[in-house]
């Protein structure tokens, strides 16, 4: 079941990053893009008891602190391939402020769900969905959806 948390955090990223690498020509943000592709309907639209269902699946399984942790253990990891690549300097602490004030702004926890949805949309009944949501409610899936803090 931990894989199952692994994985369904690394779609949410993953998501996230592909959303931010299609509209990095265009200048929009990863849920204007995402919303954009819904009306333009290159994205079947979800039932809205489904999306609700959906969302509250994210909340339940802990969805979003998993993502802002697994985001700040990738700051952890990254900073110091950063600090190796760029040469010494009075610049470099700034250059990396800079990146990871850019790499925060575009990693807002509600946009990292809002991207998942769709991607639980199609991959998931809203059968299993309510089953997960029944599965998170009880204390051992509430113990799994807790965050390794480790």
């Amino acid at each position: 079941m931990k894989m199952f948390i692994a994985t369904a955090a690394s779609v949410l990223l993953l998501a996230t990053f592909c959303a931010a690498q299609d509209t990095s020509a265009t200048g929009q943000d990863a849920s204007q893009s995402v919303a954009g592709a819904a009306r333009a309907n290159r994205l079947p639209k979800i039932d809205p008891a489904k999306e609700t269902d959906i969302r509250r699946l994210l909340e339940v399984a802990g969805s979003k602190a998993t993502a802002m942790q697994m985001m700040t253990d990738m700051e952890k990891n990254i900073r110091p391939l950063l600090t190796n690549s760029f040469p010494p300097g009075e610049y470099r602490e700034k250059l990396i402020e800079l990146f990871f004030e850019k790499f925060h702004s575009k990693t807002d926890s509600q946009k990292l769900l809002d991207i998942a949805v769709p991607v639980y949309d199609k991959y998931l009944s809203d059968d299993d969905v309510k089953g997960l949501i029944q599965f998170y409610s009880t204390p051992l899936g509430k113990k799994l959806s807790t965050p390794c803090l480790g």
